[in-house]
């Protein structure tokens, strides 16, 4: 396997030939020719077919690629290594990226960074690698849908990854090589935010960090052919003429020593701008010559493709796999039928046998003793029933709770694949409305499983570890940002400057569920262009985070039920939302388990406040 494994890298890497690079993948594949060597080698068996994914990808097969992603996710899953799991996340990221897919591709990036959490020091390798990657790529994809300040904040994010860890990764000099590439990169991609942004000096500065970084020896000069040419674009921009000849020359003689057809393309493209520029026409149109030329012969391999075909062979795929999940789930639901009646046909008896023995005692007081003997042999063995019938409802809670937990993947690759189908420009207007309700309800499916799965978070089962409260404030106001933009709304964060560095010691899932819990709640309880803020304050050894919003407010009917695990408090949100009148019973459980206290403030049509009282350490 590792024979074929290093010659299907030599044809994709160097020859670029994807033909025989898929001979040799089809080879990695049929190494595991039997279930045996499948199960008793089942990563390395999901790693190769990941791999072969990866040469269809490189082909443009992509309905075939996608084919083998999925099936190497099933068999990743079932090694129950979560460190593993991350390489199918990764590459769904990637092809969504190819197809321009920019906002679908950021959580695919996203659940590929946390799944390497999982990842123990062994693979610090993997871990360093793919999460400094991960919040590369998610910035990346920000920049291109032009929500330059989450770009931003994720290529801070990942230049402050990279100097947390790498004093633990850059054990040798070709690990720090990476890491100073890896920077580069990142200096490169933040360069084209600032230059889009106009801030035409932060972007040639970060560009020449990542220029003399890459000119080192060992390290990627490709990667300072590219950035050289974008200087060269900034310079032209702003029609500074012979700072950007100083760079065409010395990319000039960077390709005279190390050839690239995408570099070459770029620095004609650069020549073309800079000649135009200087009224030389003759020299201008040679690099238009040259540059159309080279760009023609790479266009079949850079166009965007187009994912319709493929999206509707992953749902296909998707989908069986859901029908037999369903059928099984069928088949465990008659089980429950069936016991279900054996139980209450003991009750029917076991009432029935009372009241023959009360017939009895009151027609013969002399049997009264054996009488209440009897009964009290059936009392003892209805409470014996009873315990047997409290186990089976906790052994059905369990495996309500397994069952939802194991939802939450088909379900979601279901609403990730009618978003997709939805980017669909030619679809009809009465195929789109049809989309959007299978998204709305596999939305709902999914809040409601996440709400099955939280309930009774009770605190020995909760691991605890210190987290700075600032950071998870800032996640949930990010990630639900682009909710409340939906709804035109307003969606602020003031951390109270003392609270600023307090550390709490929470379960870091389950507290960022209860602030994201409450600030979607006052997204779906707001009118259109309203104000939603989220503060933190100090007290006595305590940190205090609210949620105020300008909604609806409570009735007073609802306020004294409102952290009760019941549907009576289901009401719709201002846009129609659909609310399981689950989540703040859950919320106040986890937060008590945390040694805090929940409340609310609210006038019904003026808004209502939430606060969350949490220790510090």
């Amino acid at each position: 396997m590792r024979k074929y494994n290093f010659k299907r890298q030599y044809f994709v890497n160097v020859e670029r030939d994807y033909g025989r690079a898929l001979v040799y993948a089809d080879s990695e594949v049929a190494v595991f020719n039997d279930n045996g060597k499948r199960r008793a080698y089942s990563e390395e068996y999901g790693s190769t077919l990941f791999l072969k994914g990866d040469v269809l990808m490189a082909q443009r097969k992509y309905g075939e690629a996608y084919q083998y992603f999925y099936r190497g996710k099933i068999v990743m899953e079932e090694t129950n290594d979560t460190c593993a799991f991350f390489e199918c996340s990764q590459r769904l990221g990637q092809a969504c990226y190819r197809q321009a897919l920019y906002k679908e591709a950021i959580p695919y990036f996203e659940e590929a960074f946390k799944d390497l959490e999982h990842c123990g020091e062994e693979n610090i390798d993997s871990r360093f690698t793919w999460q400094q990657n991960s919040l590369d790529n998610m910035a990346l994809c920000y920049t291109k849908s032009g929500k330059l300040d989450s770009a931003f904040y994720f290529y801070d994010s990942a230049l402050a990854y990279i100097r947390k860890h790498e004093n633990r990764f850059a054990t040798s000099a070709p690990h720090r090589h990476f890491v100073e590439s890896a920077l580069a990169v990142i200096y490169g991609n933040e360069g084209d935010a600032r230059f889009r942004m106009g801030d035409t000096a932060s972007a040639e500065a970060l560009y020449k960090k990542s220029i003399i970084v890459d000119l080192e020896p060992d390290h990627a000069r490709g990667d300072a052919q590219f950035i050289m040419a974008k200087l060269a674009k900034l310079y032209l921009a702003s029609h500074r003429l012979p700072e950007a000849w100083l760079v065409l020359a010395n990319l000039k003689r960077s390709l005279d020593s190390l050839p690239g057809k995408d570099a070459e393309m770029y620095y004609q493209e650069q020549q073309w701008h800079y000649y135009d520029q200087r009224g030389q026409v003759d020299s201008a149109y040679l690099s238009l010559k040259a540059f159309r030329y080279i760009k023609d012969s790479l266009d079949p391999l850079s166009k965007p493709a187009q994912g319709m075909d493929m999206n509707r062979q992953l749902q296909h795929i998707s989908g069986e796999y859901e029908l037999n999940f369903l059928q099984k789930e069928d088949q465990l639901k008659t089980v429950y039928l069936f016991i279900a009646i054996f139980f209450s046909l003991m009750a029917v008896v076991i009432i029935w046998m009372i009241a023959q023995y009360g017939k009895r005692s009151r027609k013969n007081i002399a049997q009264l003793t054996q009488l209440n003997q009897t009964i009290s042999h059936q009392n003892d063995h209805m409470v014996n029933t009873l315990g047997a019938l409290e186990q089976s409802q906790q052994d059905n809670a369990r495996i309500t709770k397994l069952l939802a937990h194991d939802l939450r993947n088909p379900i979601g690759a279901t609403a990730g694949m009618v978003n997709l189908l939805l980017q669909d420009q030619h679809a009809s207007e009465e195929q789109r409305q049809m989309l959007e309700l299978i998204r709305r309800a596999g939305e709902n499916a999914l809040e409601l499983i996440q709400d099955l799965t939280q309930l009774n978070p009770l605190q020995s089962d909760m691991k605890k570890e210190p987290v700075d409260i600032q950071s998870i404030l800032h996640y949930c106001v990010d990630l639900l940002r682009f909710k409340a933009q939906q709804k035109d709304q307003q969606l602020e964060l003031q951390i109270d400057p003392q609270s600023d560095l307090l550390s709490l010691s929470v379960n870091k899932e389950k507290i960022w569920r209860v602030i994201s819990n409450l600030i979607t709640n006052a997204i779906k309880f707001s009118p259109r262009g309203s104000f939603i803020l989220v503060e933190t304050a100090q007290e006595n050894g305590y940190v205090i985070i609210s949620v105020r919003d300008q909604g609806i407010g409570i009735p007073e009917d609802m306020k004294d039920k409102l952290f009760l695990l019941t549907a009576e408090t289901k009401r719709n949100g201002t846009a129609g939302e659909e609310s399981f009148g689950m989540g703040l019973g859950i919320s106040r459980q986890i937060v008590e388990a945390h040694g805090g206290r929940i409340w609310f403030d609210s006038d019904e049509h003026k808004g209502s406040t939430f606060y969350v009282i949490l220790p510090t350490i």
